[in-house]
């Protein structure tokens, strides 16, 4: 069983069984998506129910994967506005809990869009590809928002390769897209002072999972598709992982 918050805010108990073979499913604290030991099939929680969810693991060499929503959107800029309050968003409490231990976080994640957003005109769109890590990191500034700056940056080609040990997913897709609000937001007004208020239409095309291949190399996580290095300890959850057979 996993407990599931509902949007009354009322606790429910889902059980967790595989919506393709009906075999128990293990999870930890927060995950929010679940893989089958037995069939292989991806699957998340949404409403009160398991529904089917894919996951891509990339091709590489990797002793771990570790969990990516890559999201391509298409922004179209509405208004630029001063002096006003920007406006408020809900996320779930794993990210939240997260984004408020790390006051002024968002305006040093994905640097790669100042410039394209910066030379949009009132009415003209841009496509984006975002690359935000999914899993649960003991700083999120110095470990998940550095990597989705350097995968963003890089834009990995990706190739399909065999499953391998995932580390949980805790962000869940809705959590990646109004993360990639603010970001939006905040790249425009780092580059402009005045700017503290950004009117924009985000509409997401596409949303992969992924599962991006690391090799452990003493203290280090290294990743197989452009090079970035992490402390391994900054990854919470990953011995566990490594002990799987």
């Amino acid at each position: 069983m996993a407990p599931l918050k509902t949007e009354s805010g009322e606790i429910v108990l889902v059980p967790l069984r595989c919506i393709a073979c009906h075999a128990p499913l293990s999870a930890r604290e927060f995950q929010v998506f679940f893989l089958c030991d037995h069939c292989g099939a991806g699957q998340v929680l949404e409403e009160e129910r398991l529904v089917s969810q894919e996951i891509v693991f990339a091709e590489g060499e990797g002793d771990v994967f570790l969990p990516f929503w890559n999201l391509k959107a298409r922004v179209r800029l509405t208004t630029q506005l001063l002096d006003r309050e920007v406006r408020p968003v809900q996320f779930s409490e794993a990210l939240a809990e997260i984004l408020a231990q790390e006051p002024g976080l968002i305006k040093r994640v994905i640097q790669t869009y100042s410039t394209r957003m910066a030379d949009l005109k009132i009415g003209e769109t841009q496509d984006l590809s975002l690359y935000v890590p999914a899993f649960e990191a003991t700083n999120f500034a110095n470990y998940t928002a550095n990597l989705g700056v350097v995968f963003t940056s890089a834009q990995p080609e990706i190739k399909a390769g065999k499953p391998g040990r995932l580390v949980p997913v805790i962000y869940e897709q809705t959590d990646a897209e109004k993360l990639a609000e603010i970001i939006l937001v905040a790249v425009e007004a780092g580059r402009h002072d005045e700017v503290v208020d950004l009117g924009f239409e985000l509409k997401t095309q596409e949303a992969r999972l992924l599962g991006v291949p690391f090799v452990r190399d003493g203290d280090l996580l290294r990743d197989s598709l452009v090079g970035a290095k992490i402390l391994a300890v900054g990854v919470v959850g990953l011995e566990e992982v490594l002990s799987l057979k």
